[in-house]
């Protein structure tokens, strides 16, 4: 009997002597592995960090030579309507300095807006390409509407002027009330032209006669523009 105790005594101490081996190294298992994780989590976030800023370098150059060519060809095509403009003879220097000024002003516009869309696109690059997508089609969208509507001005300001030099004397001479109504002439340019036309006028008998002449909205606008010069 005291031979089996002694045995059993001797059995359990070399199986808690196991466990003890066995814990160590599951120990020495688990700091290996957590110290492997570490170092793959920073070679992980050091390789995302450099894809980001590559991207974000690849996107700012892509986006900011795409709004110099934009840029440069608005520009152009608005050299050629004016040179052509001037050739014509159809448009006084007024009317071409204000068609130049809205234009300008539209291209400054624009050039904000794509500056806006693009710090907004290099920011969204961290969350996904399919974001910075859509923000350079809606950039897209909304510098080809910008360009159609400088077109519309353009043409609107060449056929009112034409328009113009063939009615204006109609109202100066005849009585006849612009209401804009009658050959659908803007009043800036109306009264551009009858400006032009009575040249040799006083000022103050200048805005005599062009209010005599207008009437309805036309009127209204005239005494805006006036009342904001003061």
């Amino acid at each position: 009997m005291k031979k089996i105790r002694q045995e059993n005594e001797e059995f359990r101490m070399q199986i808690t002597q196991v466990r003890e081996v066995v814990q160590e190294q599951n120990k020495m298992l688990r700091a290996e592995i957590e110290e492997k994780g570490v170092n793959i989590r920073l070679e992980i976030g050091k390789d995302v960090k450099e894809k980001v800023s590559e991207l974000k370098r690849s996107i700012e150059e892509n986006l900011l030579g795409e709004i110099q060519i934009e840029v440069t060809k608005q520009t152009d095509i608005l050299n050629r309507e004016i040179r052509h403009i001037k050739l014509q003879g159809q448009v006084h220097e007024e009317v071409i300095h204000n068609l130049k000024e809205n234009v300008d002003k539209e291209i400054e516009k624009l050039n904000g807006t794509v500056e806006e869309q693009s710090i907004s696109c290099i920011k969204s690059s961290e969350i996904g390409e399919i974001n910075f997508r859509r923000e350079i089609e809606e950039v897209n969208r909304k510098m080809q509407n910008t360009t159609e509507e400088i077109l519309r001005i353009e043409e609107n300001l060449r056929q009112n002027s034409r328009e113009g030099l063939t009615v204006v004397p109609n109202y100066i001479d005849g009585g006849i009330k612009f209401d804009r109504n009658i050959n659908n002439i803007h009043p800036e340019v109306f009264v551009t032209i009858v400006q032009n036309k009575l040249k040799n006028f006083r000022v103050s008998k200048k805005k005599l006669i062009i209010r005599n002449v207008l009437t309805g909205l036309p009127l209204l606008w005239y005494c805006n523009k006036e009342i904001r010069k003061i």
